[in-house]
């Protein structure tokens, strides 16, 4: 019965190095998938982002793989704009399109100025294959997507959407999560298959 609790005390260690080993590499970058839907546009992108130096809990969206949009029939593939950490970022667009975009996400709208939403005024900007450009953000208590921001009317003609925003679990961790509760029970295998052996 005394070589039980080594061995519990022994996997219960490695467990815990291997936590501790693998968090800190994967903290540093963030996957989300997106999806925002409304007026007859669909969009879909998977982000990446990084902790924001200046906003507790919010993230810098950094990269886009698998983006698309769909509207009047057809598709096409998305790139995202890429803004200057911690600042708006301007683009503009033949000559009076302009568009505004920090690319700053804010999980459950937590410390968004707007109020619970995903994204503030300047949102997420992002352009189609032929340099049209666009974003996602809040106004107004509504979120809304924009493609051919005018510069003359900046959020004028914005069409109401829904914006889904989740967090996509890190393979590694789902990895430590298997073994730490294959751990857990062959722990608990082992004192039930020496009882059965009494």
């Amino acid at each position: 019965m005394q070589n039980k609790s080594p061995t519990k005390w022994l996997i219960a260690l490695v467990v815990v190095l291997l936590v501790a080993g693998v968090t800190p590499a994967m903290a540093d970058t963030y996957t989300f998938d997106l999806s925002a839907t409304g007026g007859g546009i669909n969009i879909s992108a998977v982000l990446t982002g990084t902790p924001d130096l200046n906003i507790s809990g919010a993230y810098d969206i950094t990269g886009m793989t698998v983006g698309s949009l769909s509207m009047g029939g057809s598709a096409y593939g998305l790139t995202l704009l890429q803004a200057s950490p911690g600042a708006v970022t301007y683009s503009y667009q033949f000559g009076n399109e302009i568009i505004q975009y920090d690319n700053v996400y804010y999980p459950a709208g937590l410390n968004n100025p707007q109020g619970p939403y995903p994204f503030d005024t300047y949102g997420l900007g992002f352009a189609l294959p032929d340099a049209t450009l666009g974003n996602l953000y809040a106004s107004g208590g509504n979120l809304y997507v924009q493609i051919n921001t005018d510069g003359s009317l900046p959020y004028g003609n914005g069409i109401p959407v829904i914006i889904n925003v989740t967090a996509v679990p890190e393979p590694g961790i789902l990895a430590l999560l298997g073994l730490g509760s294959g751990l857990l029970g062959l722990v608990g295998f082992r004192p039930r298959m020496l009882l059965g052996k009494l």
